[in-house]
């Protein structure tokens, strides 16, 4: 509750959650089946930059005829940006 009140938003319970879960393991999939090696971390970055575009370029599983990344440009302006915390002693 304490997150929902932050971010203001009412934590509704549904399928939201699994359909997260799934969208998430199939990217796991999409990037890393079958699993690559590389020499240097920074051939990985490279690599994984240019999957990420490949994969933005899909269409998006609940609005087929857009792309992920045309729905995630029509929602970036209502996300919340994310802020840092300091404890407080």
């Amino acid at each position: 509750m304490a997150l929902a009140n932050h971010y203001l938003f009412e934590p509704v319970a549904g399928w939201e959650k699994g359909k997260v879960e799934n969208q998430a393991g199939n990217v796991r999939e999409w990037l890393f089946t079958p699993r690559v090696k590389f020499e240097t971390l920074d051939d990985l970055n490279r690599w994984l930059e240019k999957r990420c575009h490949e994969l933005s370029a899909r269409q998006h599983p609940d609005f087929p005829s857009r792309t992920i990344t045309e729905c995630f440009q029509q929602e970036q302006p209502l996300l919340r940006q994310i802020t840092t915390f300091r404890r407080l002693h």
